[in-house]
């Protein structure tokens, strides 16, 4: 990515108050640190994408079911959100 690339993903993330650190290595693979917009927990997860993928979905705005087709749902979610499966599991226990 380009300098000004780079800045341009920097900017976009920072409006995605729930990403607290993204920090890549081995070049498809990121560490991501975010707080749940659901329960403000904070956790963290590998995932599989690239600087490309993340600039695509937060910069270029492309559907990130296309940017980071290899990542699942749930994945997706917590790059989204911050919010892990488990949390919807226990919301989805707590209303039946």
């Amino acid at each position: 990515m380009t300098p000004d690339q780079q800045t341009k993903l920097s900017e976009a993330l920072n409006y995605r108050e729930h990403l607290l650190e993204i920090n890549f290595f081995g070049g498809d693979q990121a560490f991501v640190r975010a707080r749940s917009v659901l329960t403000g927990q904070v956790s963290s997860m590998v995932l599989e994408i690239t600087e490309v993928q993340l600039y695509a979905w937060a910069v270029e705005g492309m559907v990130i079911q296309n940017a980071m087709s290899n990542l699942s749902p749930e994945e997706r979610e917590f790059l989204m959100t911050g919010i892990r499966s488990e949390e919807w599991d226990a919301i989805s226990s707590e209303a039946e």
